[in-house]
């Protein structure tokens, strides 16, 4: 069983992060972009409408269960993909 408390590299990229844009592994294991919040106006009922990420490198990723995917910073600002063990 993996140790949940240990982080491990997936896969490293050249794309470089932008500044106020936030990264994720979208459901198709891509790299994707969104902005922070996300919120970009109001409907005219008051409700909320959010941006979409954008895809912007494709990975084809294969999540497995019990794993949180996240983005990092490399040294030379490209993006990284990792993941954390969540279960006991």
């Amino acid at each position: 069983m993996p140790n949940k408390k240990i982080e491990e590299h997936i896969v490293s990229t050249n794309y470089k992060k932008k500044k106020g844009l936030l990264y994720i592994l979208d459901k198709d294991g891509d790299l994707a972009e969104a902005r922070m919040c996300g919120m970009i106006g109001r409907d005219k009922g008051g409700k909320p409408i959010y941006a979409s990420p954008n895809k912007v490198l494709k990975l084809n990723i294969q999540r497995e269960k019990g794993y949180l995917y996240f983005i990092k910073e490399s040294k030379d600002k490209t993006c990284e993909v990792w993941r954390n063990y969540l279960k006991d």
